[in-house]
């Protein structure tokens, strides 16, 4: 793989766009977004090391897991979302679906937006692959990683409270997986904002705005962790 281009964004800030989207994103103090982003970063390099360690590839992997895994044509959508890849885990059956459509647009548009990587339809595969091996991770005894992290406090009415994982930390997760298993060098939904610019579904300068709210986002959440912990010494 390439190395990491110094102007796309690092891991740290992909993530911390992912977890932007969660629903609950408004409900984390800002002094705590920075944890949420590093241990879903963390959960998922742990586990993509272990996976390395077994020698084999994603595809492997999987079939040791009883997972089949098929690539077809067509394409999987609810509403206006398109997905590439799809997940079966259950008592009865464990499956994996990719689309190859979607995957040869999304090759398409890395091949545009960062040409030096070479990425492949193959490898477009394994990385839809490693994060959906990591889903099946966590329903199979890892335990999800929104339900390893501290919830959040979604109510607070007197002596009512209630609280709920963010559910994004799973997503963050996965990509981390995916990332540190294929050894691609990029947190991989920066692909999916190539595909977007690629498909007209983001101008330019949408995603420039973009990204600029995700470095300032993260430094913000940076400077927030920082102050709390010296306020504890």
């Amino acid at each position: 793989m390439a190395k990491e281009h110094l102007l796309l964004p690092d891991e740290q800030v992909m993530a911390y766009a992912e977890l932007t989207q969660d629903l609950l994103f408004h409900k984390i103090p800002p002094s705590r977004v920075a944890f949420y982003v590093r241990r879903s970063l963390e959960r998922g390099a742990e586990l993509a090391a272990a996976a390395r360690k077994e020698g084999k590839d994603i595809r492997e992997l999987c079939r040791a897991a009883g997972i089949s895994v098929t690539i077809a044509d067509g394409e999987s959508t609810f509403g206006k979302v398109r997905f590439r890849a799809e997940i079966e885990f259950s008592d009865k059956e464990r499956a994996i679906t990719v689309y190859r459509s979607s995957l040869r647009e999304l090759e398409q548009a890395c091949q545009r937006y960062l040409p030096e990587a070479a990425l492949s339809f193959n490898d477009m595969v394994n990385i839809h692959l490693a994060h959906e091996y990591y889903h099946y991770l966590e329903y199979s005894g890892h335990g999800f990683t929104n339900e390893l992290l501290p919830p959040v406090t979604t109510l607070s009415f007197g002596p009512l409270r209630r609280s709920a994982t963010i559910v994004r930390c799973s997503e963050i997760a996965a990509h981390a997986f995916s990332k540190g298993f294929t050894g691609v060098d990029w947190l991989p939904n920066l692909f999916d904002y190539f595909y977007m610019r690629e498909s007209g579904q983001l101008t330019e300068d949408e995603y420039a705005a973009l990204e600029r709210s995700w470095r300032s986002g993260w430094e913000s959440a940076l400077a927030a962790a920082e102050t709390a912990e010296l306020a504890k010494q």
